[in-house]
């Protein structure tokens, strides 16, 4: 009676990653192609859109709603697997239905923004949107960026916008854990839409 030769494993093929695990692990190493942000956006809210292209020519997509008077990242998305065609087709969506202009920006400059967004919201008490946890492996490593100054505040302190979504007792909460009064430390206009 001839032995069972244990059997050699054969080599599964990879398992696609999932989108979200896709852009963890390797969107930082593809090339930026595309980097948007409004014309106003001096004005207090940075509307962002960093596209990095993947070898196929499909793009990997972040969005990023930057308050930079006050609450820092307010939302962030992410899109995998874009042709061009729709990433036109979501430039249109994210700034002209919403009455702005998109204009072309300096990836470093967007990121600046973004992250320093993100510090000066969690210096005032502020997370950033849940959904960072991705979308920042869409920037590069904060560590690597050359430093850009951009002013954060309105006039040397914070200036609260609130829209139709804040909930203004639980940003008053948090700003009262930093010792500020909102109206004293904070300028405020409330209710705009």
């Amino acid at each position: 009676m001839a032995r069972n030769k244990k059997r050699k494993k054969q080599p599964q093929p990879a398992k696609p990653l999932k989108p979200a695990n896709y852009i963890r692990k390797v969107a930082r190493k593809l090339p930026i192609a595309h980097c948007k942000i409004n014309e106003d956006w001096q004005e207090g809210m940075a509307s962002i859109l960093i596209a990095r292209e993947r070898k196929s020519g499909e793009l990997v997509i972040g969005a990023y709603l930057v308050d930079i008077f006050c609450l820092g990242l307010k939302s962030t998305f992410s899109k995998y697997g874009l042709l061009p065609p729709e990433f036109e087709e979501l430039v249109e969506m994210y700034y002209v239905n919403s009455g702005q202009t998109g204009i072309d920006c300096d990836p470093m400059l967007a990121q600046n923004i973004i992250y320093g967004g993100v510090e000066y919201a969690e210096d005032l008490g502020f997370e950033p949107d849940k959904d960072f946890n991705i979308t920042q492996y869409l920037l590069d490593d904060v560590a690597s960026l050359e430093f850009i100054d951009v002013e954060f505040g309105k006039d040397g302190k914070p200036f609260l916008i609130t829209g139709p979504y804040d909930n203004l007792e639980s940003i008053m909460r948090k700003l009262a854990k930093k010792g500020l009064v909102l109206g004293k430390d904070v300028d405020y206009i409330a209710g705009v839409e």
